[in-house]
Protein backbone atom coordinates (compact mmCIF):
# COMPACT_ATOMS: atom_id res chain seq x y z
CA UNK A 1 0.00 0.00 0.00
CA UNK A 2 1.39 3.88 -0.71
CA UNK A 3 1.92 6.52 1.61
CA UNK A 4 -0.68 8.80 1.43
CA UNK A 5 0.38 11.64 -0.51
CA UNK A 6 0.78 15.32 1.18
CA UNK A 7 -1.35 18.07 0.49
CA UNK A 8 0.21 20.69 -2.05
CA UNK A 9 -0.21 23.24 0.57
CA UNK A 10 2.37 21.12 2.12
CA UNK A 11 4.67 20.26 -0.55
CA UNK A 12 4.85 24.32 -1.27
CA UNK A 13 5.62 24.64 1.92
CA UNK A 14 8.83 22.34 1.90
CA UNK A 15 9.46 24.04 -1.54
CA UNK A 16 9.82 27.48 -0.09
CA UNK A 17 11.64 25.93 3.03
CA UNK A 18 13.96 24.46 0.65
CA UNK A 19 14.65 27.18 -1.55
CA UNK A 20 14.85 29.95 0.65
CA UNK A 21 18.45 31.02 0.94
CA UNK A 22 18.65 30.21 -3.12
CA UNK A 23 17.69 32.51 -5.59
CA UNK A 24 18.28 29.94 -8.16
CA UNK A 25 15.88 27.39 -9.83
CA UNK A 26 18.48 24.86 -9.58
CA UNK A 27 19.56 23.30 -5.75
CA UNK A 28 22.23 20.65 -4.95
CA UNK A 29 21.21 18.23 -2.51
CA UNK A 30 24.08 19.70 0.07
CA UNK A 31 22.29 22.86 0.14
CA UNK A 32 19.10 21.24 0.49
CA UNK A 33 20.00 19.09 3.84
CA UNK A 34 21.66 22.69 4.76
CA UNK A 35 18.58 24.73 4.21
CA UNK A 36 16.38 21.65 6.79
CA UNK A 37 19.27 21.69 9.16
CA UNK A 38 19.77 18.57 8.62
CA UNK A 39 23.33 16.61 10.17
CA UNK A 40 26.03 16.96 7.33
CA UNK A 41 27.84 13.99 8.65
CA UNK A 42 24.80 11.61 7.96
CA UNK A 43 24.96 11.73 4.10
CA UNK A 44 23.10 8.24 3.80
CA UNK A 45 20.12 9.32 6.62
CA UNK A 46 19.73 12.37 4.75
CA UNK A 47 19.43 10.87 0.83
CA UNK A 48 17.22 8.51 2.97
CA UNK A 49 15.29 11.31 4.04
CA UNK A 50 15.00 13.32 0.66
CA UNK A 51 13.73 10.19 -1.08
CA UNK A 52 10.59 10.51 1.00
CA UNK A 53 9.93 14.14 0.26
CA UNK A 54 11.07 13.95 -3.65
CA UNK A 55 7.54 12.20 -4.70
CA UNK A 56 5.47 14.74 -2.92
CA UNK A 57 7.43 17.58 -4.88
CA UNK A 58 7.45 15.27 -8.19
CA UNK A 59 3.56 14.43 -7.76
CA UNK A 60 3.14 18.16 -7.77
CA UNK A 61 5.33 19.01 -10.58
CA UNK A 62 7.55 21.48 -8.67
CA UNK A 63 10.24 19.84 -9.29
CA UNK A 64 12.45 17.53 -11.60
CA UNK A 65 15.40 15.77 -10.27
CA UNK A 66 19.05 16.28 -11.77
CA UNK A 67 20.90 13.35 -12.40
CA UNK A 68 24.80 12.94 -13.08
CA UNK A 69 25.40 10.43 -15.01
CA UNK A 70 29.25 9.98 -14.98
CA UNK A 71 28.79 6.45 -12.82
CA UNK A 72 26.37 4.09 -12.93
CA UNK A 73 24.06 3.91 -11.21
CA UNK A 74 23.21 7.38 -11.72
CA UNK A 75 23.79 10.14 -9.29
CA UNK A 76 21.32 12.44 -8.01
CA UNK A 77 23.13 15.70 -7.76
CA UNK A 78 20.08 18.02 -6.83
CA UNK A 79 16.61 19.58 -8.61
CA UNK A 80 15.47 22.16 -10.49
CA UNK A 81 12.09 24.18 -10.32
CA UNK A 82 9.61 23.66 -12.85
CA UNK A 83 7.50 26.10 -14.52
CA UNK A 84 4.83 25.35 -11.48
CA UNK A 85 7.72 25.69 -8.55
CA UNK A 86 8.62 28.93 -10.17
CA UNK A 87 5.12 30.40 -10.25
CA UNK A 88 4.72 29.02 -6.47
CA UNK A 89 8.29 30.60 -5.70
CA UNK A 90 7.18 33.76 -7.69
CA UNK A 91 10.41 33.60 -9.88
CA UNK A 92 8.24 34.28 -12.75
CA UNK A 93 7.87 31.50 -15.83
CA UNK A 94 4.19 31.11 -16.61
CA UNK A 95 5.06 30.60 -19.87
CA UNK A 96 2.77 33.97 -21.09
CA UNK A 97 3.98 37.40 -20.11
CA UNK A 98 2.14 38.00 -16.80
CA UNK A 99 3.20 40.40 -14.05
CA UNK A 100 5.25 37.95 -12.21
CA UNK A 101 7.39 37.82 -15.40
CA UNK A 102 7.72 41.64 -15.33
CA UNK A 103 9.18 42.04 -11.43
CA UNK A 104 11.97 44.13 -12.90
CA UNK A 105 8.64 46.56 -13.71
CA UNK A 106 8.03 47.15 -9.73
CA UNK A 107 11.50 48.98 -9.47
CA UNK A 108 11.38 50.73 -12.95
CA UNK A 109 7.36 51.77 -11.94
CA UNK A 110 8.44 54.73 -9.86
CA UNK A 111 11.30 55.91 -12.29
CA UNK A 112 8.65 56.04 -15.02
CA UNK A 113 5.81 57.77 -13.51
CA UNK A 114 8.05 60.47 -11.82
CA UNK A 115 8.62 61.79 -15.12
CA UNK A 116 5.12 61.04 -16.79
CA UNK A 117 6.31 59.68 -19.85
CA UNK A 118 8.17 56.34 -20.96
CA UNK A 119 11.83 57.24 -22.57
CA UNK A 120 12.26 54.59 -25.34
CA UNK A 121 15.72 53.82 -23.12
CA UNK A 122 13.28 53.01 -20.32
CA UNK A 123 11.61 50.43 -22.32
CA UNK A 124 14.46 48.73 -23.57
CA UNK A 125 16.18 48.91 -19.78
CA UNK A 126 12.81 47.11 -18.67
CA UNK A 127 13.29 44.57 -21.57
CA UNK A 128 16.93 43.78 -20.74
CA UNK A 129 16.13 43.01 -17.17
CA UNK A 130 13.20 41.02 -18.29
CA UNK A 131 15.68 39.33 -19.77
CA UNK A 132 18.24 38.60 -17.24
CA UNK A 133 15.45 38.22 -14.75
CA UNK A 134 14.41 34.92 -16.85
CA UNK A 135 17.32 32.99 -18.28
CA UNK A 136 14.47 30.04 -18.96
CA UNK A 137 12.66 31.86 -21.35
CA UNK A 138 14.00 33.20 -24.99
CA UNK A 139 12.73 37.06 -25.00
CA UNK A 140 12.57 38.49 -28.16
CA UNK A 141 11.00 41.93 -29.86
CA UNK A 142 10.80 43.47 -32.79
CA UNK A 143 11.24 46.56 -31.79
CA UNK A 144 11.35 49.66 -34.79
CA UNK A 145 11.64 52.82 -33.56
CA UNK A 146 11.58 55.63 -36.25
CA UNK A 147 11.08 59.31 -35.66
CA UNK A 148 7.80 60.16 -38.25
CA UNK A 149 8.05 61.93 -41.16
CA UNK A 150 5.89 65.47 -40.58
Amino acid sequence: MKPPRKSRSTAVHMLKRIFKDSPQNFITLEAIFRAWGRNMNEEAKNKSWFSNKLPHLKYYDLVKPVYSYEQKPRKLEGIELTLEGRRELRRGGSGIVQSTLFSPLANDQEVISSKNEIDVKDVLEVIRKLKETNPDFEVTFNLDVKLKQV
